[in-house]
């Protein structure tokens, strides 16, 4: 049944184990493997002494000797091999016969066998069983003897009686003596019946149960006072399973039995049944039973013999599951097997290999059965096993069919020990691999194809595995990164040969996430040190269980390109700059009249009140002038971008007004106040909002107005070329004479306008600056109704920077010891005159070799001053970034600040990697240079 689960090994060895009948088990050569405790019992002989030996020796020495000659010996071996070789088993070994054997002690014994042939790959195996019934046999031998005897006597005895009644009294003596010799007998016959392994149950005449021995109490559960006196068919009905009782039974049982009571049914007292019963603790057992009718001077009784099989059907059961499953192991695998001996013999082939010829081909020579020789094959595997002593040998070898196509095969030949370790045979696997050897042909044809046209392509090819590590690279990639070889590249962890680690990580991070980079940047470190320019698409290449195995990626050398786009941010800066040049003099002589006329009346004045006001509104216009110049320094920064954190507000509105100044175009600014922070560089982003502010203006010759609105946005979507994630998003809308769509494609390419005057850069250049800082623009147009400018910069959303203040004009004072630097003598005049009137005492240097000097000096005093100011920019003398090296040799805990004219100086934004504590743009007012000074005196850490 479905639900029953077969015997482990384990299992079948412990149920050998514990029989009480003698397990005797052979392998395929006829040499015993299996000797049980009740075979060492039985046949008087120990397991080591069995072990090993063939089964037809054993055999022949059990017989007894009046029997045993050369012809017996040979007629069991040849019996036994032929049952090895075929698995074929005469019917008649099967069924339980008595025997007699002769111990290897000298003694007799009756031991009832039954034999059992089970097949196996390499041929067949020989289960014998055997049961010592000796005794049982013995005792019904000696109570028949008594029974005959005894009958004898009666009929002598009243043969007597009827000849002479003088004799009646020796008879009557006789007849005492003759119920003693019964007493006797049944004395035996009880002994007999109590000491049976066998369960003994008698019935009379009536079909009441006289008789029920321990054997059966134990086979039935039942003891024999709960069940004498009862009915046979009853008990019998009630130690049926459930499934068999049903009131046909019930009748069919009791008449056999009532049939028996009366003489007949002689044919069923003959035969030996089985059945399975259900005894007193549930548990279904196996029995054979055989009923035989007693014939007495009362008329009839039965008495039934009942073995219990169930071990011996539970073995029978796990050999027959272990056989059926070595069947279907050999039936379902698609390859031919044999079993070869070692003069090249097919021994046992199975059912596929078989199913490939007419005739029977065991016993038959491989070489000519399989490849139609005359002699051992060429190349023969088992020969090389035989020849080797190899465990195993593996290859492949064609077959020419009747077609003249070829077929080939995988060959596995492993060899088959005998005890001695030595090899006897060898079992050949022959796998076809026709359909293996062509695909794999056409995967080498491929393979060819495909290292071809990865060595020949002009475009740089390079493939990865799961690590980074690189696999392949093609001649055009090698010649790119300025190598020779490939094999100068092969094995090296790609981030060995990029320039920026950070930027790797980025983007191996994305293509984890994604399973693909399209078109993104990654500079490269040439052979020759020099920086290659990138753009690189790599797509990942997955196994079945979905993990990533390598990356195979293309790339191409945009260096000139970078180049050009940074010197088409120049040009185009410079056209800007000529666009609006006559705003910038309009306004900055707007600035020049209140600073100049203010300044002329203060000095005319003698009322001191009058005075400060005049030179309040002359700092005024001054600042404005700062701020002027401030816009012009930032819009002319160029090249890569230098990003800080910062508020779009303030830029926006700054490059709006800048460049729609002296224009008659009013722009619509709408700016949230919780817009997050992006981290860009100011001035190129300055730059892109007055291209297209200046593109607008353009737009419409008539004026009218611009609509500016920055908000934050989340990306999440694949319909815009950016990664998941927030971003501020910049819209410019005129209602200009819009684009046509035609054009839409082409705005952002270098040199491409239609303008006169234009030289095609500024749209181009805004694309490359968003780009470089890993946003997006795009734009949408309408003839007529106008164009929209979208720009997405990626945002810090946890960061919102608030507008600029208006800074306090008085100083904040303090105490301390300060070495100031400026090579321009109004500015260190000035500075000068600031710290002084903060209430601090100044030392002035001219330049960078000064500061130095009096800086070791103050250091040796024992005076060293708190703070350096140190200007960066000093035409032909030393500045301040090369000062600040020896200073900070001379003092590791120096505290210095940076000011410079120049706000696009490197060092002014990475201040602190130049040893750097704080900076200052110049031009300053008195409270922004003491409120820094304060800060940097007061603060511990640089």
């Amino acid at each position: 049944m479905g639900g029953k689960k077969s015997l482990n090994g384990t299992q079948l060895k412990s149920i050998i184990e514990k029989a009480s009948d003698a397990i005797i088990i052979t392998d395929e050569e006829g040499k015993i493997v299996e000797w049980n405790d009740s075979a060492e019992k039985i046949l008087e002989l120990k397991r080591s002494d069995a072990m090993d030996k063939y089964i037809w020796d054993i055999q022949y020495q059990l017989a007894p000797d009046e029997k045993k000659s050369d012809q017996l010996y040979d007629k069991i071996k040849t019996m036994l091999l032929e049952v090895l070789k075929t698995g074929e088993l005469a019917k008649k070994y099967e069924q339980p016969i008595d025997k007699e054997i002769q111990c290897y002690d000298g003694r007799r014994k009756i031991v009832q066998s039954s034999t059992f042939a089970v097949p196996s790959e390499k041929g067949a195996i020989v289960v014998g069983i055997l049961r010592d019934v000796t005794e049982q046999r013995n005792m019904e031998k000696e109570l028949q003897e008594y029974k005959d005897h005894l009958e004898k006597m009666l009929d002598k005895r009243t043969t007597e009686l009827k000849e002479s009644n003088i004799r009646i009294q020796l008879e009557a003596n006789e007849r005492i003596k003759a119920e003693k010799s019964l007493r006797k007998s049944e004395k035996l016959f009880r002994r007999f019946v109590e000491m049976s392994s066998d369960g003994i149950t008698i019935v009379n005449r009536e079909g009441k149960i006289v008789e029920w021995n321990k054997a059966l109490e134990n086979i039935s559960g039942l003891k024999s006072e709960s069940v004498l006196g009862k009915y046979i068919w009853d008990v019998q009905y009630s130690l049926l399973p459930d499934e068999r009782r049903t009131p046909e039974i019930y009748e069919r049982i009791k008449s056999i039995s009532e049939q028996l009571l009366k003489g007949k049914h002689s044919d069923i007292s003959s035969r030996i049944m089985e059945n399975n019963l259900i005894n007193a603790s549930g548990e279904i057992r196996t029995v054979q039973s055989r009923a035989f009718p007693i014939d007495n001077e009362n008329g009839y009784s039965v008495g039934s013999i009942i073995r219990d099989i169930t071990e011996q059907k539970r073995i029978e059961q796990a050999l027959k599951e272990e056989r059926d499953r070595l069947e279907t192991i050999t039936k379902n695998m698609n390859v031919s097997m044999a079993v070869i001996s070692r003069d090249f013999k097919i021994i046992w082939a199975n059912r596929v290999l078989k199913g490939l010829f007419r005739e029977n081909i065991e016993g038959k020579e491989c070489y000519k059965t399989f490849a139609g020789l005359k002699n051992i094959c060429s190349d023969c595997g088992i020969k090389k096993v035989f020849d080797e002593n190899l465990d195993s040998y593996t290859y492949e070898s064609p077959a020419k069919n009747a077609d003249r196509s070829i077929s080939w095969f995988q060959i596995i030949v492993t060899a088959m020990r005998d005890e001695k370790g030595e090899i006897n045979s060898a079992l050949e696997l022959i796998i076809p691999i026709t359909e293996f050897k062509m695909t794999q042909e056409a995967l080498r044809k491929s393979e060819e194809e495909y290292r071809t046209l990865f060595e020949l392509t002009l475009s740089p090819i390079i493939v990865l595995n799961s690590d980074g590590t690189i696999l392949q690279i093609n001649q055009a990639g090698v010649d790119m990164l300025g190598y020779d070889k490939a094999d100068e590249l092969i094995g090296k962890p790609i981030v060995d040969i990029c320039f920026d680690k950070n930027q790797v990580a980025m983007l191996a991070n994305e293509m984890r996430n994604k399973g693909y980079l399209k078109s993104s940047e990654l500079d490269f470190i040439k052979k020759d040190g020099s920086i290659a320019n990138t753009l690189i698409s790599v797509r990942a290449r997955y196994n079945e269980n979905g993990e990533i195995t390598r990356y195979e990626g293309f790339y191409s050398d945009i260096t000139e390109r970078r180049r050009t786009e940074q010197e088409l941010m120049k040009i185009q800066k410079l056209e800007s700059l000529g666009i609006f040049a006559g705003g910038i003099a309009h306004d900055l002589n707007n600035i020049l009249t209140p600073i100049l006329g203010n300044i002329s009346l203060a000095r005319i004045q003698k009322d001191y009140d009058k005075i400060a006001e005049r030179l309040l509104e002359a700092e005024k216009a001054t600042l404005m002038a700062r701020d002027l110049t401030q816009q012009l320094l930032t819009f002319s920064k160029g090249g890569a971008p230098i990003k800080r954190p910062t508020s779009i507000s303030h830029i926006l509105k700054d490059s709006v007004n800048f460049a729609l100044r002296g224009t008659d175009v009013r722009p619509e600014i709408s700016i949230p106040n919780d817009l997050w922070a992006v981290d860009i560089d100011e001035g190129q982003i300055s730059q892109v909002i007055t291209n297209i502010i200046l593109n607008a203006d353009q737009a419409m010759p008539d004026g009218g107005i611009i609509e500016i609105r920055a908000e934050n946005v989340f990306i999440n979507e694949d319909s815009l070329p950016l990664k998941n994630g927030e971003y501020v998003k910049i819209t410019i809308k005129d209602h200009g004479i819009g684009i046509p769509e035609k054009y839409l494609s082409k705005i952002f390419d270098p040199y491409w306008t239609t303008k006169k005057t234009g030289s095609g850069l500024g749209l181009a250049t805004s694309y490359s600056i968003i780009r470089n800082h890993d946003g997006y623009i795009d734009v949408e147009s309408q003839i007529g109704v106008g164009s929209t400018f979208y720009i997405y910069l990626p945002a810090l959303s946890e960061m919102i920077l608030t507008e600029k203040e208006e800074l306090v004009y008085e100083p904040i004072m303090g105490k301390g010891n300060i070495l100031l630097m400026d090579n321009d003598d109004m500015v260190r005049e000035l500075a000068t005159k600031m710290l002084e009137t903060a209430g601090y005492s100044v030392t002035k240097a001219n330049d960078g070799g000064e500061a130095i000097r009096l800086y070791r000096e103050a250091m040796e005093s024992g005076h060293p001053y708190d703070v350096v100011i140190l200007d960066l920019t000093v035409p032909g003398g030393m500045g301040g970034k090369e000062a600040m090296k020896f200073l900070l040799k001379t003092d590791p805990n120096i505290k210095a600040i940076a000011s410079s004219g120049y706000s696009n100086d490197s060092i002014m934004s990475e201040y602190k990697k130049y040893g750097f504590t704080a900076v200052i743009a110049k031009p300053y007012k008195v409270r922004e240079l003491s409120e820094i000074v304060s800060k940097v005196i007061g603060n511990e850490d640089k």
